[in-house]
């Protein structure tokens, strides 16, 4: 890290030779001290030593408006503040408002974070709202000489439009080029969208996150949001607007951002809106975006059906687009749909696609359909989330030929409440043939899956780099048995991170002896045992304590609440936690 920081032409400081037993760190000069500490943005380095008390006020937290006295030892010293993030309910009063005013003068200030959220939180005295007047005082930032990064979480604080509009201000802070508002349910309007959009005149900013959840914007507010392409240097966008009764026009607009010449990162929340497939066609413009690398489009809670995902999936047109997450939970896409977005196989660059389709109608044909991803010639990572939807064995089946995706390392496949039974958990049991996969997430719960579905699964042990693996199996019908069955994942040569989720099944002592023969994987050192609500016992309890055997195994999550363990199997449960080399949290 610190190579990056200097030119190729700059020779580096040579620490001095320290004296035997001094570790090298302390003999590191200042200069490269004070590059170690910007890169980690904290106040670790000036608190562990009391050779790097010059570094502790170069980091400062707090829990409250500064006193008086506080912000005169920030502002003098020589100006050592370098990042300053203040956490308070307190509304901003004559405290934050002083506060403020001098702190922006802090000469060397360049990071400033104000978390003054009042969302989730009992009402008292103590709880101020900020309101339009301490934005007033907020706006005034734009007057620090070197602030480039400033993150301000005003959540639920009586803003309105007006309020709103006085943080637009900020588009005149010389440097600023990191911006981040948090202004979630705070009756904002058109107006007040109107007024944020007026930061596209911020000459530096290149990065800007919006958070306008559950207010009022409506289309037109969307609109004027729209206008954030003419912002000349902006390359990340992530623009919440979830909740803002957002419709097809307002989608729109928001997909004339394809005209920002610079924006490379683009995350578009509409979630728990009104865009139709209309809206959604017009999203699809989003492709023109000729530096777009990365998009996450949400549209959860819509009115999105076939046309819109049809219209949706000429995304893979996209030159550059290499990452993809595309949210279409709770809409009316089905089995058409599905289909059309596996022609996303097409991108040219796409390695990372997460597809959310829960709550849709998608059936064994839209579920063979998506199975065409494997097709995808850069694909390596792969997140597909089908629940609640009409999967059963034959869609399964058919799923488990994403074996064949020549790069794919990374795969989430996520089939909770369909119809997947033993006949399609032994198909996806064939996923251990796939030459790259690491990284395994198979979520199969509330489905109608047995012994013989999870002894087909623990063929999974056979997938020659599965590394990590996540099974989760709750609310079926596997017992004892199928425990056994699972217990041979100890077997897979190079697994060392498991989580399986048997909960609310029919596992009694039995299996949890099979279970606890985990202990034998060479490689396993993180292992999380859901078995909650099965017939474990006492029996079962102290079978498990033999993980403590295990000689590779440091972090333990074992959840047996539910199961009837006694003082005989807690007892034995203890051990584990007495064990020195073994991270545990258990519940029972």
């Amino acid at each position: 890290y610190l190579m990056d920081e200097y030119p190729e032409s700059v020779d580096l400081p040579t620490p001095s030779p320290h004296p035997q037993g001094v570790p090298t760190l302390l003999a590191l000069p200042d200069d490269v001290l004070t590059v170690v500490d910007g890169f980690l943005n904290q106040h670790v380095l000036g608190r562990i030593c009391t050779h790097w008390g010059w570094l502790r006020l170069r980091h400062v937290s707090m829990t409250a408006w500064p006193t008086r006295q506080q912000v005169h030892q920030l502002c003098a010293d020589q100006g050592r503040v370098h990042t300053l993030k203040i956490r308070t309910q307190s509304g901003i009063g004559e405290d934050g408002a002083y506060a403020l005013f001098q702190v922006k003068a802090a000469p060397s200030l360049h990071s400033l974070t104000l978390l003054c959220s009042l969302s989730f939180r009992l009402s008292s005295h103590q709880d101020r709202p900020v309101g339009a007047d301490g934005v007033h005082a907020i706006s005034q930032l734009k007057q620090a000489p070197s602030l480039q990064t400033l993150f301000i979480d005003l959540d639920a604080n009586e803003l309105g439009d007006d309020g709103t509009c006085a943080l637009s201000q900020l588009k005149e802070a010389p440097f600023l080029h990191t911006l981040k508002l948090v202004l979630s349910w705070n009756q904002v309007g058109v107006l007040g969208a109107c007024g944020l959009s007026q930061l596209r005149e911020a000459p530096a900013l290149h990065t800007l996150t919006l958070n306008l959840s559950g207010n009022q914007v409506g289309d037109g507010g969307a609109c004027a949001l729209s206008q954030l392409k003419e912002a000349p240097a902006l390359h990340t966008l992530n623009l919440v607007l979830c909740g803002n009764q957002v419709g097809n026009d307002g989608a729109c607009a928001l997909s004339q951002l394809k005209e920002a010449p610079a924006l490379h990162t683009l995350t578009l929340d509409l979630s728990f809106n009104q865009v139709g497939d209309d809206g959604a066609c017009a999203l699809s413009q989003l492709k023109e975006v000729p530096a777009l690398h990365t998009l996450a489009l949400h549209l959860s809670e819509n009115q999105v059906g076939d046309d819109g995902a049809c219209a949706l999936s000429q995304l893979k047109e996209a030159p550059a687009l290499h990452t993809l997450t595309l949210d279409l939970s709770w809409n009316q896409v089905g089995d058409d749909g599905a289909c059309a977005l596996s022609q996303l196989k097409e991108a040219p660059a796409l390695h990372t696609l997460t597809l959310y389709l829960y709550r849709n109608q998608v059936g064994d044909d839209g579920a063979c359909a998506l199975s065409q991803l494997k097709e995808a010639p850069a694909l390596h990572a792969l997140t597909l989330y089908l629940s609640e939807n009409q999967v059963g064995d034959d869609g399964a089946c058919a799923l488990s030929q994403l074996k064949e995706a020549p790069a794919l390392h990374t795969l989430t496949l996520n089939l909770s409440r369909n119809q997947v039974g033993d006949d399609g958990a032994c198909a996806l049991s064939q996923l251990k043939e796939a030459p790259a996969l690491h990284t395994l997430t198979l979520d199969l719960s509330e489905n109608q899956v047995g012994d013989d579905g999870a002894c087909a699964l623990s063929q999974l042990k056979e997938a020659p780099a599965l590394h990590t693996l996540t099974l989760n199996l709750s609310r079926n019908q596997v017992g004892d048995d199928g425990a056994c069955a699972l217990s041979h994942l100890k077997e897979a040569p190079a697994l060392h991170t498991l989580a399986l989720n048997l909960s609310r099944n029919q596992v009694g002592g039995d299996g949890a002896c099979a279970l606890s023969q985990l202990k034998e994987s060479p490689a396993l050192h993180t292992l999380t045992l859901d078995l909650s609500r099965n017939q474990v016992g006492d029996d079962g309890a102290r079978a498990l304590s033999q993980l403590k055997e295990s000689s590779a195994l440091h972090t333990l999550i074992l959840d047996l609440s539910g199961n009837q363990v006694r003082y005989d199997g807690a007892c034995a449960l203890r051990q584990l936690k007495t064990h020195s080399f073994i991270k545990c949290n258990l519940l029972y």
